[in-house]
């Protein structure tokens, strides 16, 4: 997944319109969400305490992959445009890529997933595409 990330890194920032970065590092992460999860609106920029070189978040990827049929709802995506008045909420589907900067505001919506079992959450893999 790295490697086609990556090489994906120079199209991506083409069709952003953001200035081109050196294809050099990656952060990735494997997250579920359960009944009751969700994240609070924010942005994916590098905010922790230590910094990495080429560790700036410049583009995230969000890969989406659940249980067939789909055993839960909510977990939308809802992201903000500048001003924060108006939103797009992208349905988590089953074996798609979304890909946007990482400096665009977004939250993830309450899941819900009645019978509890963590097979049937909404799963993903986030790759941060760094420069």
């Amino acid at each position: 997944m790295r490697r086609k990330a990556l090489a994906l890194q120079a199209g991506l920032e083409t069709a952003f319109d953001m200035a081109p970065s050196p294809a050099n590092s990656t952060q990735t992460e494997m997250v579920a969400h359960g009944d009751g999860a969700f994240y609070r609106p924010h942005t994916d920029t590098f905010t922790g305490d230590e910094y990495m070189p080429g560790g700036r978040r410049r583009l995230t990827m969000v890969y989406y992959l659940h249980r067939r049929p789909r055993r839960f709802t909510g977990g939308r995506l809802r992201m903000f445009d500048l001003a924060g008045s108006r939103t797009i909420e992208i349905e988590p589907t089953h074996d798609s890529l979304l890909v946007f900067p990482s400096t665009m505001r977004h939250e993830v919506e309450t899941v819900r997933c009645p019978d509890g079992a963590f097979a049937d959450g909404r799963f993903a893999v986030n790759i941060w595409l760094c420069g």
